[in-house]
């Protein structure tokens, strides 16, 4: 389920729960289908403390994986579309506030 949400269907979540004021932490474990614009409800954020958009769990294989019945392995979300831009944006937006609670941020090193 994780990997067929949407920047759209992530956004709209977002704003349903007022996550600018509200949302402390934010997971996107196993979120490849995100590129990052579903996170713009949380700009200037002066709540959220813990931001992890690594793909996946702690202590999971980070780069391969075999699918059931296969004896190759394939990279672990090499199909991820999170991007730089749209990221960078949000987490500056956040740092940028004088009562900014960021303290801890997670990025997939790809």
């Amino acid at each position: 389920l994780a990997s067929r949400l949407s920047d759209d269907d992530l956004g709209a979540i977002l704003v349903c729960i007022d996550a600018e004021h509200k949302l402390k932490q934010l997971k996107l474990t196993h979120c490849t289908n995100v590129v990052g614009n579903g996170l713009e409800p949380l700009q200037e954020s002066t709540v959220v403390e813990k931001l992890d958009l690594g793909l996946m769990r702690q202590f999971e294989a980070p780069y391969l994986r075999r699918a059931p019945g296969e004896r190759s392995y394939e990279l672990l979300f090499d199909d991820a579309k999170l991007s730089e831009g749209p990221v960078c944006a949000i987490i500056d937006s956040i740092l940028s506030g004088e009562n900014d609670s960021l303290n801890r941020l997670q990025y997939p090193h790809k």
